[in-house]
């Protein structure tokens, strides 16, 4: 019996290093501090493998910061916002957005859309567990356990049965 589990190949995108300087383009002509939509500054770009965190900060006083995603089209966006698109991003929020939150990143999209090639995502195989081949693995180990189960009840019957016999045979 073999109690190893299969496993299979999928394609996962990611960004890979040394992206920095494309990402940042992105959002050219502006840059980090720069008002990359009227009324909102570009305060933070945080590149991470599967997503680019960018945070906005209005000018206008007082001052409130929300957080635009850009991942890709394969992305889960369940529970997120999806605001945009571009060539190789969706750009998703956390939660609805007033009017002119709303409005900063369609202007954003709008020039994320102009400087993207479509060219930033990697795919990447990444071994995942079967489904198939973990409830082969849980009906196997079930199987192992019922056969065990069933030793140790013969065993016990058997044992029974040789104390019985040798009780009724011992002479009085």
């Amino acid at each position: 019996m073999c109690l190893s589990t299969a496993r299979s190949a999928r394609a996962d995108q990611v960004i890979g290093p040394g992206q920095e300087a494309r990402i940042l383009a992105l959002f050219a002509p502006s840059e980090l501090g720069d008002e990359a939509t009227p009324g909102f500054r570009l305060t933070g770009v945080n590149i991470e493998a599967r997503q680019i965190r960018v945070q906005l900060e209005s000018t206008a006083a007082p001052s409130t910061m929300f957080e635009v995603r850009l991942v890709s089209h394969d992305a889960p966006t369940s529970g997120r916002v999806s605001l945009a698109e571009s060539d190789s991003f969706v750009l998703v929020v956390d939660t609805e957005l007033g009017d002119a939150h709303r409005a900063a990143v369609l202007q954003l999209a709008t020039r994320i859309r102009a400087n993207d090639d479509g060219s930033f995502w990697t795919e990447v195989a990444v071994e995942s567990s079967s489904p198939q081949a973990e409830s082969g693995f849980s009906i196997g180990l079930r199987a192992l356990v019922a056969l065990l189960l069933v030793i140790v009840g013969v065993t016990e019957v058997v044992v029974r049965l040789r104390r019985r016999k040798a009780h009724t045979q011992k002479p009085n």
